[in-house]
């Protein structure tokens, strides 16, 4: 099974037992999965664009400052 086959089966499975709908979940898993949507790994971190331009930057003051 493919990564897409498996992200859309496990969003189709949480659309089936959320919304206790069974018709049209493959449908509606595959277009929630083509809008870009993905289930993320429990071991998985989410930072904000801001939160990597930070990390980013201080970073390279501390490779700075290593140089010195």
């Amino acid at each position: 099974m493919t990564n897409e086959e498996v992200q859309t089966d496990d969003i189709a499975r949480i659309i089936r037992t959320s919304y206790s709908l069974s018709s049209c979940t493959s449908d509606a898993a595959k277009a929630i999965y083509n809008s870009g949507y993905r289930k993320i790994d429990d071991d998985c971190a989410v930072i904000t664009k801001a939160e990597l331009k930070q990390y980013k930057v201080q970073a390279v003051k501390e490779f700075a400052e290593r140089l010195k």
